[in-house]
């Protein structure tokens, strides 16, 4: 992988700082939105019952397919690498009734944390994206933009997966903008790319849609080769397949339903 110059480096540590600092001093003087008084969705409890049982809750019977899992994955991973739910964990695994009430006052705090830096990650990658075809200086500004603006800042106080389908999309749209730029654009460089596209539609399944929109990228790009366009596509889609298709058989398996992720998908579709 080609290294990069040192002033970009300096120029992306320069952006995750000034992104981190203000979006933690905004989280810290200021009553972000947290759960929205219960308005925001239950990927919160999601995530607390993942890392505490290692699995999805049934709720009443019936397996928990309606919310994709890509958010209440990440904050189970924040919290399982935070360890501040362990004593909770080994008290639930001996309680009979698998219930257990726990303050997760500090847990929030962890998440909202891990969303701060989130954001500086987004803030960097959308500056090397940018960079790669614009100059150092309109693309630091433009990525300090976004990263510094109140209407991504806020979201970093948001129990909500908003912040994280926006670090996939940017890392995603980085990944696929680089590989269509080589001079051949068939193969590992495709896949990663389908790989981070379908992660992103474990977080938000809008992008399940996207190989039609990547058949038109590559007709363009590739064009009139109607070989190396299949298996551009193909390669894809194989990226995204190996990564959701795990998930559509459990959805399967507990419902006997065809669910690529989540239950909602077609009101998503149509927002």
């Amino acid at each position: 992988m080609k290294r990069l110059p040192s002033h970009r480096l300096v120029s992306a540590a320069c952006i995750f700082l000034v992104t981190l600092a203000i979006s933690l001093f905004s989280l810290s003087h200021n009553r972000q939105l947290g759960q929205m008084e219960g308005m925001a969705e239950e990927y919160f409890d999601l995530g607390i019952s993942l890392t505490l049982t290692h699995e999805f809750p049934v709720v009443e019977n019936t397996p928990f397919v309606f919310r994709p899992p890509g958010y209440s994955v990440f904050i189970a991973s924040v919290l399982t690498v935070w360890g501040g739910l362990s004593d909770d964990e080994t008290r639930l695994r001996n309680s009979r009734d698998r219930e257990l009430d726990i303050d997760i006052k500090d847990a929030v705090g962890v998440v909202l944390i891990a969303q701060c830096l989130l954001l500086g990650l987004s803030s960097v990658f959308l500056f090397l994206w940018l960079s790669s075809f614009l100059s150092l200086p309109v693309a630091m500004s433009f990525a300090l933009a976004f990263g510094c603006n109140p209407y991504t800042i806020i979201l970093t106080g948001l129990l909500h997966y908003g912040l994280l389908h926006v670090f996939f999309i940017i890392i995603s749209s980085y990944a696929l903008s680089h590989a269509v730029a080589r001079q051949n654009p068939v193969g590992l460089y495709l896949f990663f790319a389908g790989v981070l596209w379908g992660l992103s539609a474990l977080v938000r399944p809008v992008a399940l849609i996207l190989p039609v929109f990547a058949f038109v990228i590559f007709l363009y790009r590739l064009g009139p080769s109607w070989m190396s366009i299949a298996k551009a596509t193909i390669v894809f889609a194989i990226g995204m397949t190996i990564v959701i298709a795990p998930y559509t058989l459990r959805n399967y398996a507990l419902t006997q339903r065809f669910i690529p992720v989540n239950a909602q998908a077609g009101a998503v579709f149509w927002g």
